[in-house]
């Protein structure tokens, strides 16, 4: 049946809380529920899916995320860091980013980098995603031939549109700077 509403992927078990939240949302969207989240996975693949609603308490919907979820599957680090900029969560590839063993969460953004050197543009990306409510970005060198950019998002919450967390995406740019500096360094010559 092709509704012409947008798509909403529900995901998770519903109980009886869920129920009427769902069926409230039915008047502005098409609701489906894949049968697991593979299958949601190949949904969001194949079709124009406009938002995902996972429901279930914390610790499902973060254990949906670590064991192959969407997150883990990123190429990118992905931190999501709460206003005193500890780490909160953290996917895989962020861990295997920061070369340490011991678990992330708990701890400091820049200690997890071992204090990195902050390059700009932004030299407090984390505080000025935070005072102004936008996104902000900055390149970390954490040794002489490892750089990253980091990018900042404050994400709100309720009515009020208090900020809830920042989601950081953190992308090895190592080899694309140290080619630069290559050039440059050709150039000048």
């Amino acid at each position: 049946m092709v509704s012409g509403l947008p798509k909403i992927l529900v995901l998770g078990l519903p109980d009886d809380q869920s129920v009427p939240l769902i069926a409230g949302l039915r008047d502005r969207y098409e609701i489906e529920h894949p049968e697991n989240f593979e299958a949601g996975l190949r949904r969001m693949q194949d079709e124009d899916i406009s938002g995902i609603f996972l429901w279930g308490d914390h610790a499902t919907a973060a254990a949906l995320l670590e064991s192959g979820g969407i997150l883990e599957q990123l190429p990118d680090g992905v931190v999501l860091l709460d206003s005193d900029l500890n780490i909160r969560w953290c996917n895989r590839r962020m861990q295997e980013l920061t070369e340490r063993q011991d678990s992330l969460v708990g701890g400091s953004f820049y200690d997890a980098f071992g204090s990195p050197e902050i390059l700009g543009p932004d030299f407090c990306p984390f505080h000025s995603a935070l005072g102004s409510g936008e996104p902000a970005k900055s390149t970390l060198r954490v040794s002489e031939k490892s750089y990253f950019d980091v990018h900042a998002k404050p994400v709100f919450e309720g009515d009020d549109e208090s900020l809830a967390h920042l989601v950081v995406i953190v992308r090895d740019v190592s080899d694309e700077i140290l080619q630069r500096q290559k050039l440059n360094a050709i150039y000048q010559a």
